[in-house]
């Protein structure tokens, strides 16, 4: 489907971050960079898996204070702990 939008759309608006859900606990999605499409995934232990980064908020009660973490272009993969 968004390979789909993409070929339509030519590209997705500066204000939306489109990331693609892993399917199965503690693995990283397949990602596309290459058109700005990023990733989520969940993590069950202590440490994110390889190649993906740590949400912060679980340290803050749940709030994202200043981490913008989740819009960075650069951040490719963010890990949310499993709740």
């Amino acid at each position: 489907m968004v390979l789909q939008y993409l070929d339509r759309y030519d590209g997705f608006p500066p204000n939306l971050r489109v990331r693609l859900s892993a399917y199965l606990l503690d693995r990283i999605p397949q990602i596309l960079p290459e058109y700005g499409v990023l990733g989520s995934c969940v993590h069950t232990g202590e440490q994110p898996p390889a190649g993906s980064v740590a949400c912060p908020a679980y340290q803050t009660d749940g709030y994202c204070d200043d981490c913008r973490m989740c819009w960075e272009q650069d951040v490719k993969i963010v890990s949310y702990p499993i709740h």
